[in-house]
């Protein structure tokens, strides 16, 4: 709200109704809080890395237009340290993992999670596979300063292709799982706030006569934590406005 009021020029308003004319036209202002709650609901998804070091991320949900494929792909990819051409994301059918769907935000939100935390077991295998394999570069290194990038994996001056750590110990692939609880089941749920919120800033006339509504300006500010895909966050952002 403060930073909402200082972009907008809040403090330059009117205080008085029906004060400002402009010919046939009042001109007010208006604000009003934002909150879109954040619905968690059991999700599960497995990423999958073969000795081609293409990921495959499963789960039922589907795209129905929000850009599932594209988040989906960004999340493996970034995690993983792969090229987006590397990352195939395969949706809806009823033999993959079991999501919470589509709809509103929280399908991005339950679904990127989930496969965050697949991406986050499979690193952990791959990185246990290279350190107890002697013929890798990263035998016997610790974990803790290991880096995904470009389909390599480095830990400290060392560094081994994802692929041949892939085609020596999981010839066949190498899969991990990532799920989420439900709200009810979550202790964070119920700790934290993780809702979106904002503020909404309007500037509008009003017709004299008529009593016409004209919206002439309006801003919003939000705080929507981790942004998934800035273009399609944006758009989402103005279409609550609208």
């Amino acid at each position: 709200m403060r930073e909402g009021a200082r972009r907008f020029g809040w403090e330059r308003r009117p205080p008085r109704p029906a004060s400002r004319r402009e010919g046939q036209w009042l001109v007010g202002y208006g604000m009003a809080a934002a909150i879109r709650m954040h619905f968690q609901a059991p999700t599960k998804a497995t990423v999958r890395v073969g000795p081609d070091g293409i990921a495959v991320v499963r789960t039922d949900m589907t795209d129905i237009g929000t850009g599932t494929y594209t988040i989906l792909t960004q999340v493996a990819a970034e995690r993983l340290g792969l090229p987006l051409d590397r990352v195939r994301v395969e949706l809806g059918r009823s033999e993959f993992p079991v999501s919470a769907g589509s709809g509103g935000s929280f399908g991005a939100a339950n679904t990127s999670t989930a496969v965050h935390r697949a991406c986050e077991a499979l690193r952990e295998e791959l990185l246990r596979s290279a350190r107890n394999d002697a013929r890798s570069p990263l035998h016997g290194l610790g974990p803790e300063q290991a880096m995904f990038s470009g389909g390599t994996v480095n830990v400290g001056g060392a560094s081994e292709a994802l692929t041949e750590i892939v085609a020596r110990n999981h010839p066949e692939g190498v899969e991990t799982e990532g799920e989420i609880l439900s709200m009810r089941d979550d202790p964070n749920y119920n700790a934290y706030s993780i809702h979106t919120y904002g503020a909404h800033f309007a500037e509008v006339g009003v017709d004299v006569d008529t009593a016409e509504i004209r919206l002439r300006r309006m801003l919003g500010v939000f705080a929507a934590s981790r942004i998934l895909n800035a273009k399609t966050a944006r758009s989402q952002l103005i279409g609550g406005m609208t």
